[in-house]
């Protein structure tokens, strides 16, 4: 697994998510793991995801469903008005979704709510009321070149202050970083925090329940078993320096 800065000379003008989860080194990950990170990259991280579908769409702020009085009387049931919705083409950003993994491990995203020339919408349904989401084929997805560069570029560069200094990096030291790049992938894909901050990192640890060192390089495995084939006391030493690892036992902890 490559978790190195990519050749962006290979990157599309509008790179897939296939192409963007090669280009970020996630690309052995668990397929669903894998998007998953992406996705929350993308909702947490202001690195819009865009796509091409026909939507018929109204705006967030136009009052449709049951309304009611400030004393929580019910007034009336509010269908959409046909003339206030607009049908779109292009351009959709990604800001509402659900991951759905068909029975012939086909991807798709259940989308609800996009956002066009800054204005958010729903997806609106012919008979007046909001759609709960309508189903886009991933492959549909893309990112914007530079935006995607500008992104990889600002996380290398925040994670890898641990290494500046080195004007040498032997193999096992290469390693080990990879194994650690690696961590906080799983660490953002596992959770749904953001990973702009070290607390951050920390957040998405505790949200898993504080895993222990073992069980961490055990799911680890299960994520990529050629990089986590070997090394574990090495890494598990170096856990320290991403987030600090909880201490002691506790029921249903994993030791």
């Amino acid at each position: 697994m490559n978790y190195a800065m990519d050749n962006t000379q290979t990157l599309s003008p509008q790179p897939s998510i296939d192409e963007a989860l090669e280009f970020l080194g996630m690309s052995k990950m668990d397929k669903a793991m894998g998007i998953t990170a992406l996705l929350k990259i993308s909702n947490d991280d202001r690195l819009p995801l865009f796509f091409n579908e026909k939507l018929v769409l109204v705006p967030t702020s136009v009052k449709y469903g049951d309304q009611y009085d400030d004393e929580g009387e019910f007034l009336e049931s509010l269908l959409i008005d046909p003339d206030k919705t607009r049908e779109f083409w292009s351009g959709h950003i990604l800001a509402n979704f659900q991951l759905h993994m068909a029975s012939d491990n086909s991807f798709t995203l259940v989308v609800s709510r996009i956002i066009h020339d800054g204005i958010p919408y729903h997806v609106s349904l012919p008979n007046g009321t909001i759609s709960e989401g309508v189903s886009i084929g991933y492959e549909k997805f893309y990112f914007e070149r530079a935006e995607l560069i500008t992104y990889k570029t600002e996380y290398h560069s925040h994670f890898s202050e641990h290494s500046k200094g080195k004007s040498k990096t032997s193999s096992r030291e290469s390693i080990l970083d990879k194994r650690i790049t690696a961590f906080k992938y799983w660490l953002v894909g596992n959770s749904g925090k953001s990973i702009y901050k070290r607390e951050d990192l920390q957040a998405c640890y505790n949200s898993l329940n504080a895993p222990s060192r073992s069980e961490i390089w055990r799911r680890l495995g299960l994520m990529d078993n050629e990089l986590f084939a070997a090394g574990k006391d090495d890494f598990i030493k170096t856990m320290g320096s991403v987030i600090l690892i909880k201490t002691g036992t506790s029921i249903g902890r994993n030791l």
